[in-house]
């Protein structure tokens, strides 16, 4: 489909975006993740900034029964609490970024954990905690998707949803 264009894709940002939304929702069609809307989808994988286009890719082609499984998990969860909320509640105020000058002082009063990148490294903030040095956060995956994996077992486990 994108033959010799690919190259030119794959060297601008923003053909790349269009490109890899195809390939989600190519991959999306293929796993039956029919709960789950696309832009949930595209904002779970692409949240983090700090992944190149290779990192992506590969996430994508390579690596897709995980993906899969992941999403998957977001889907069955959906029967529970309404993407929406997943988003507004979750997304959208997990994760920060720092500029390597702030030395704030970062409190997470929430009851969800919270990422943090400043100075090259991720660091993981537990929910009613404050961040600390020791608490760099490595992990084999993107950690935007590993912090939003733990935060929907809390969500799953929180009061309201129990109720």
């Amino acid at each position: 489909m994108y033959g010799s264009n690919i190259d030119t894709i794959l060297d601008d940002n923003n053909l790349f975006q269009y490109y890899y939304y195809d390939q989600l929702i190519l991959a999306q069609d293929e796993a039956k993740i029919c709960q789950l809307s696309s832009p949930f989808i595209q904002c779970l994988i692409m949240s983090n900034s700090t992944r190149s286009i290779n990192d992506r890719l590969k996430h994508l082609l390579i690596d897709y029964n995980e993906l899969f499984d992941i999403l998957r998990l977001f889907e069955i969860s959906t029967k529970l609490i309404n993407e929406d909320d997943f988003l507004n509640k979750l997304f959208h105020q997990q994760f920060l970024t720092l500029n390597n000058n702030d030395s704030t002082l970062i409190k997470n009063d929430s009851t969800f954990y919270k990422l943090v990148l400043t100075n090259e490294n991720f660091y993981l903030i537990s929910p009613k905690s404050e961040i600390s040095t020791d608490d760099i956060f490595s992990c084999e995956g993107d950690p935007f998707i590993e912090v939003s994996l733990m935060n929907l077992i809390e969500l799953l486990v929180s009061q309201s949803v129990i109720d």
